[in-house]
């Protein structure tokens, strides 16, 4: 499901970018866009691979369920990863608009300083929980299932 939401955001990105102006926004954000796509790509490409080496294997013992765990980790860790890749892209974002959006007044050293740093840091937070929300609603209890699956047959 999560797929589909990432292509449907894209899209939705790419149609705003084709009618933003000036030029040069349009392309800070199409690139800045297209940067995104390529690591969305790459780690979705990741999770699939994961998916298929999960879907091949007849998990009936106790190594193969062990092997299961370490790849569902596996898999944790690139969640993380990926929500955490887009920071830079967060960064760039906020640069955008501090730079492209007019402002009632200008704003102060200090004000981009305040708002940048607060956003990369509000950014960060979000991202993280974001990501290990998302993995424990639709991992977290297959994860738990299985070690104690595990726990059963070491004892």
């Amino acid at each position: 499901m999560e797929f589909w939401w990432i292509i449907g955001i894209f899209v939705f990105a790419f149609m705003v970018c084709s009618v933003c102006r000036p030029f040069k926004l349009q392309l800070y954000i199409t690139v800045l866009i297209a940067s995104m796509l390529i690591v969305t790509v790459f780690f979705y490409n990741k999770f699939f691979k994961l998916y298929n080496e999960i879907s091949n294997p007849v998990p009936k013992t106790y190594d193969s369920l062990k092997d299961l765990i370490m790849q569902l980790n596996l898999n944790k860790q690139y969640y993380l990863s990926y929500y955490i890749s887009f920071a830079p892209f967060l960064v760039c974002e906020i640069l955008i608009v501090l730079e492209f959006i007019p402002w009632p007044e200008p704003l102060s050293e200090i004000k981009i300083a305040i708002i940048l740093i607060g956003t990369v840091i509000g950014g960060l937070f979000l991202l993280y929980l974001s990501g290990k929300f998302w993995f424990h609603r639709y991992y977290g209890r297959y994860i738990h299932h299985i070690e104690r699956l595990l726990e059963e047959l070491k004892n």
